[in-house]
């Protein structure tokens, strides 16, 4: 199978196989059309990589375009690598912690690691600089109020001592975080919300539109 195609029909499989994330893989390939230049911070399984990169290379081809995964974990990223080098993409992964990691300028920024207040103030004050057009943000419903490590029954204090967060930093969800950074940063917007599937959330760089 040629690569486009071989993304196409896994990008295409992951649409109809029930997840916390398949209603929103069209929303991100339809983002990915619209870029050159990806960086995923919380690859997983693998699953919003393939709706990414089929978004980047809708077109046939990939030259010049870029997608990088990172993660605190070895992640299966092969397969996806392989498929979109063959098209031109560079595609790299990065195993690293999404706060500390050093990655390339892009123009969307995805976001799904620990859903915790902590976590993502700290990871849109380190990387929204670099990011030109738009930052996605998964589970934004679900742990919207109250942190993952609640829902999922963590040891707070063990990720207190490994993170160096306060315990109230764990416990809150990532809706405040979202609310603080616009209030902060005025360069960006709320654009669009969506309460299904665990939340997605979309923030615009104001004139995004305008630097395609």
């Amino acid at each position: 199978m040629a690569p486009a195609d071989a993304i196409a029909a896994r990008y295409a499989t992951l649409c109809t196989r029930p997840s916390d994330i398949h209603e929103h893989l069209p929303t991100l390939r339809a983002y990915a059309e619209r870029v050159d230049s990806i960086v995923e911070m919380g690859v997983r399984g693998v699953v919003s990589t393939w709706a990414l990169l089929s978004g980047l290379t809708s077109g046939g081809g990939g030259a010049g375009k870029l997608l990088i995964g990172v993660d605190i974990e070895p992640c299966a990223y092969e397969e996806p690598a392989r498929a979109g080098r063959e098209l031109g993409v560079d595609v790299r992964f990065v195993q690293g912690n999404s706060i500390s990691v050093d990655v390339p300028e892009r123009d969307l920024l995805f976001i799904d690691t620990w859903h915790v207040y902590g976590h993502l103030r700290r990871e849109l004050a380190a990387h929204h600089a670099k990011t030109r057009k738009w930052i996605v943000l998964h589970d934004t419903t679900v742990d919207a109020d109250v942190g993952e490590s609640i829902r999922c029954r963590r040891d707070i204090a063990e990720q207190m001592r490994v993170s160096g967060y306060p315990r109230a930093e764990i416990e809150r969800g990532l809706w405040p975080a979202v609310e603080e950074f616009l209030a902060e940063r005025r360069e960006w917007t709320l654009e669009k919300r969506f309460v299904n599937n665990n939340g997605l959330t979309v923030l615009a760089k104001r004139g995004a539109e305008a630097r395609r």
